[in-house]
This record gives structure tokens, sequence and C-alpha cells, in this order.
């Protein structure tokens, strides 16, 4: 499906599971946030 979406110029974002809590959730928003910057 993404590669389907990339082929049509469309971006597109993974999430990928850094586990089920709220800490791992909180984690990867940082980690977007900051490479972003």
């Amino acid at each position: 499906f993404v590669e389907a979406l990339k082929q049509q110029h469309i971006a597109v974002s993974v999430r990928h599971s850094r586990g089920l809590d709220k800490d791992a959730a909180c984690g990867q928003l940082r980690a977007s946030r900051s490479s972003s910057n």
C-alpha cells in the first residue's frame, strides 16, 4: 500500500511500534519532532 502511494507522489509516513504504553507513544512523537527541526 505504501509503495502504491509513493508511486503517485503522495507523502507517506509509516509509524513503527515502540511498545504499547504511553511512554512509547510519547517517545515516537518526540523523535519525529526533533528530526524535523
